[in-house]
């Protein structure tokens, strides 16, 4: 609502924000990724001292938790339960993006008088909730999880037709996109956690976007597509489509719901591609290009400024729900951007940073290729191994029966020496993961879960630096 900027200053408990610009990537109705511009305010902005801004004066224990952070996680570990009880069997992925989500709930009028922009001379109030309030994640998705929980009711309902009871905004089943038939169907790896298969089909979300996946059977194919679109339509306010008093969108985004709204075995889904039939996950192509050539410019001129190395480490952290071992080679960079400077001031990178910026080039590079999905889940161990040490020397043995041990000759200078207790500790379990994955090979298994058992928990952290356990390989 725009009022005069002298007016402000007569609203009781006004305040009055910056604006910022938020660049991301937007599908349209051929499946194109093109730049998309968003607005946001700061509401943690503070002119004059710490701790008064907006944000900083909530009370967030009042709002709801949000389950959204793990929403990838979930999505992974269903897929993989119903691969691992129908290995024969497609899976889809059906997204769908809530229209203006933010724009749909109003603020309260306390609410709305401090979130105020003012522009050559006029202020504008903001009546719904906006992009950068603190509070406004789990105010709507106090919301779009009650839609979500009531997308995975409906099909449910036994005597719910979905030819004749469906959303406006889906008329019509879409025909799923499926890869083709010679293309194999990976399996599932046993997994340490118990994830409920007895319905095939299931609804998770974060935020605005809320991701179906179903097993591929007749019923689904025709209940499935409907789930979502008709949950959104019977909790918001019924659309009038030509007879609304004042022009609005549609409660679904069109362009995203033909694009993403038909059911496929490779969807993109927050920000990653899943494919179901490989059960993998990539980074996008145009993600690895842009990230990878910002890596080389800042690896090459051995500086960044603030924004772009705060920017950096956002993507790389992106990266590493594929690889999550490799978010360890994030930490001197994250120590750059602990105190917040000024968005252009140069930072120069030391060797060991930029030579971390170089491994993450080929964390890149593993996540575009494509990582397992049997990988990311929470696996069961298929091969276990223990190793230890002690003053007198270093051993290890395998559940298979194959046992090594290394005695430290008397001469030695280490012998009977407990300082280096942690070295040996290191180098047995090293010896014994390394003898654990010959027996793989041998063997010719695949994606194995490896649980190495040890006592020294330096020699598990040196192990984890030391990089000799390749994230994202086929050894967990």
């Amino acid at each position: 609502m725009p009022i005069l900027a002298e007016t402000v200053t007569k609203l009781r408990g006004a305040m009055a924000q910056p604006l910022g610009m938020a660049e991301q990537l937007t599908l349209t109705e051929s499946g194109e990724r093109v730049p998309k511009y968003r607005l946001t305010q700061d509401l943690s902005y503070s002119l004059t001292e710490q701790g008064v801004s907006v944000n900083s004066r909530i009370d967030m224990g009042q709002y709801p938790e949000m389950i959204y952070g793990w929403c990838l996680l979930r999505i992974i570990h269903f897929i993989v339960a119903l691969r691992a009880k129908h290995p024969g069997k497609r899976i889809f992925i059906a997204k769908y993006d809530y229209s203006d989500a933010y724009r749909r709930i109003a603020h309260s009028a306390s609410a709305a008088v401090q979130s105020i922009i003012v522009v050559a001379e006029i202020a504008y109030i903001a009546l719904r909730l906006t992009f950068g309030g603190s509070p406004n994640p789990p105010t709507w998705c106090a919301f779009s999880e009650m839609v979500t929980d009531l997308s995975n009711e409906i099909p449910l309902c036994n005597d719910w037709d979905p030819k004749t009871l469906r959303s406006p905004a889906q008329p019509i089943t879409p025909t799923p996109i499926e890869l083709p038939e010679n293309e194999p169907i990976s399996l599932a790896k046993p997994m340490a956690v118990h994830v409920p298969t007895n319905v095939t089909g299931r609804t998770d979300s974060f935020i605005d976007d809320l991701i179906r996946v179903f097993l591929d059977t007749p019923a689904n194919r025709e209940r499935e597509p409907h789930a979502v679109p008709l949950a959104i339509h019977v909790t918001s306010r019924p659309h009038l489509g030509p007879n609304e008093p004042v022009t609005r969108r549609g409660l679904l985004s069109d362009p995203k719901l033909i694009a993403e709204g038909t059911p496929a075995e490779v969807q993109l889904v927050l920000g990653w591609s899943l494919n179901t039939r490989s059960l993998s996950i990539l980074l996008p192509p145009d993600k690895f290009e842009a990230w990878s050539s910002d890596l080389h410019t800042i690896i090459r001129n051995g500086t960044a400024s603030f924004d772009e190395l705060d920017s950096t480490v956002g993507r790389l952290n992106h990266a590493g729900y594929a690889i999550p071992l490799s978010r360890h080679f994030l930490n001197r960079l994250r120590l750059r951007i602990l105190v917040r400077r000024p968005k252009r001031q140069q930072i120069t990178l030391s060797h060991d940073e930029l030579e971390d910026l170089v491994l993450w080039t080929e964390f890149l590079n593993q996540a575009r290729q494509g990582i397992s999905l049997n990988c990311i889940t929470v696996r069961t161990p298929s091969k276990l191994c223990w190793s230890d040490s002690c003053p007198f020397g270093l051993g290890g043995f395998l559940l298979s029966g194959r046992a090594w041990r290394i005695q430290i000759p008397p001469l030695s200078p280490i012998y009977v020496v407990d300082i280096a207790n942690n070295v040996l500790e290191f180098l047995a379990m090293l010896v014994t993961i390394w003898l654990t994955i010959l027996e793989c090979d041998l063997e010719k298994c695949h994606q194995e879960c490896i649980l190495a058992m040890g006592d020294n928990t330096s020699a598990i952290g040196w192990l984890h630096k030391s990089g000799k356990l390749k994230p994202g390989s086929i050894y967990h």
